[in-house]
């Protein structure tokens, strides 16, 4: 966050809404919708996998959005029906929110 001077930041995906398995085709297909949306915004987008280290949920392929505002990050999480996001305000502390 510091390297690009980013306020904010938010680890999103749209894999697998409200935790519903998708077929692989379907979850690109909305994670392609995703990153072209967050493209036209000018953000920096990183990729990268979710995943939690001790339990069996399958890693699903999401984005670091730096310089994402918490409102617009809460809004792409309930479009793309997801139960969480991760959130960084400025001190760059990692926070699960809810949309």
């Amino acid at each position: 966050m510091t390297d690009q001077n980013a306020l904010s930041a938010a680890f999103i995906t749209a894999w697998n809404p409200f935790s519903q398995n998708l077929p692989a085709k379907e979850n690109k297909a909305r994670q392609n919708e995703l990153k072209a949306t967050l493209k036209k915004s000018g953000l920096t987008c990183i990729d990268g996998i979710g995943q939690h280290p001790s339990n069996n949920w399958p890693g699903e392929v999401s984005v670091l959005v730096l310089g994402l505002d918490l409102e617009a990050a809460k809004s792409l999480a309930r479009h793309y029906e997801q139960h969480a996001f991760v959130w960084a305000a400025g001190d760059g502390v990692p926070e699960l929110v809810q949309p």
